[in-house]
């Protein structure tokens, strides 16, 4: 007895097709919005951000913020023998610190992402070919 299941109508190829939907000329009134996601110190879907109260029919971006981050961080650096820098961070616990370096104080790159958990939080960042190097903290 043949097996007729790969033979139905479901499984077989579809051709394409292109639908226009006609709804808002026949008086649907249904908003939409856009929503541009920038992440600074998680990706895109790294994080929950609520945002409450927001109108429809525009185009939204939201950037990744921390609440409760309030002061900015302190920054201090040490080199350590073997030519790493150590950059110990100091400010307020419980926020994602993000650590950046620059060589024209114009383009940083994000080094490492820390989670500050006592007040304190350091990093490492390995030897540089250039012959100067800018580092900072952000708390997005």
């Amino acid at each position: 007895m043949p097996n007729n299941w790969f033979d139905n109508a479901a499984n077989r190829a579809e051709p394409n097709f292109l639908y226009r939907n006609d709804a808002a000329a026949n008086g649907n009134t249904n908003g939409w919005l856009l929503v541009r996601l920038i992440g600074t110190a998680s990706n895109r879907s790294g994080i929950v951000q609520e945002i409450a109260n927001v109108p429809a029919n525009q185009a939204l971006t939201v950037t990744e913020h921390q609440d409760g981050a309030t002061n900015a961080p302190s920054l201090a650096m040490s080199n350590l023998t073997d030519g790493t820098v150590q950059l110990t961070a100091t400010g307020q616990a419980d926020l994602r610190y993000v650590f950046e370096a620059s060589t024209d104080l114009a383009q940083w790159t994000k080094l490492a992402v820390r989670t500050n958990l006592t007040g304190t939080v350091e990093y490492a960042s390995p030897t540089s070919s250039s012959p100067q190097r800018f580092y900072r903290v952000v708390v997005p």
